[in-house]
């Protein structure tokens, strides 16, 4: 049964997607906006696990909650910079959140809490926000600032993400999810040097990103039927 409504929510998020991007491509602003909100509140019906909540759950609610809102406020792109720049900012912010899933993975064995790493890494990304809004006239310096926060993020979720693969050998999809996500952010890099011209850069850069959500889903979801164990902490 749970299956089924797995693979009904998959077929309707793809449908989503599919709308999303040619929306995007056809600059159905509208259009675009409200299917990529809907793909968001989809993925959360797609992990919820009802009573049976467990940390890696959490973690995947953290990260799509830090998209949605990301979503929302890259939606300002040409009004207001700040609500753009924290839009880019929270997007880290959500690799944060999915890093995590990808250490606890492959150090679920030991047992071992989050490493103050990323809540370094977090506590810097809000620095970078304040800044922004305060030093408006220094605001290419910390977008270049932000741009290298979030090549770390990337950086350090690739290599535990290769770790827990080599742990999690026959689930595959943790890796896959990860690559995605770094395939997505190179054409998001593109866009941004080609100044935002071209929108089938910016079609590959929303494909790939809900393409890899939707894969870390199934990966954590495939891990918890193995490896249940609601006792682990948050942190």
């Amino acid at each position: 049964m749970k299956k089924n409504k797995d693979i009904i929510l998959e077929v309707f998020f793809c449908l989503l997607l599919l709308i999303e991007c040619i929306a995007l491509f056809l600059t159905k602003v509208h259009v675009y906006e409200v299917s990529r909100l809907l793909t968001v509140v989809l993925m959360f019906a797609y992990n919820y696990k009802g009573n049976k909540t467990d940390v890696f759950s959490l973690y995947v609610y953290v990260g799509l909650s830090l998209v949605f809102i990301a979503d929302v406020l890259t939606m300002f792109y040409y009004k207001e910079a700040f609500l753009y720049f924290t839009g880019l900012a929270t997007f880290t912010l959500s690799y944060i959140a999915l890093s995590a899933i990808y250490y606890r993975c492959r150090q679920i064995v030991n047992r071992k809490k989050i490493p103050s790493t990323l809540l370094g890494w977090a506590i810097v990304q809000f620095i970078l926000i304040g800044m922004y809004y305060f030093m408006s006239g220094i605001s290419d310096y910390i977008m270049a600032a932000q741009g290298v926060l979030h090549t770390i993020v990337l950086f350090i979720m690739m290599t535990w993400a290769y770790k827990a693969n080599k742990r999690e050998g026959n689930n595959r999809y943790f890796l896959i999810a990860a690559i995605l996500i770094l395939v997505a952010n190179l054409f998001f890099a593109t866009v941004l040097i080609q100044n935002n011209q071209y929108a089938i850069m910016r079609v590959l850069v929303v494909f790939f990103h809900g393409i890899s959500i939707l894969i870390l889903s199934k990966a954590t979801n495939k891990y918890l039927e193995a490896n249940l164990d609601n006792q682990l902490d948050f942190f």
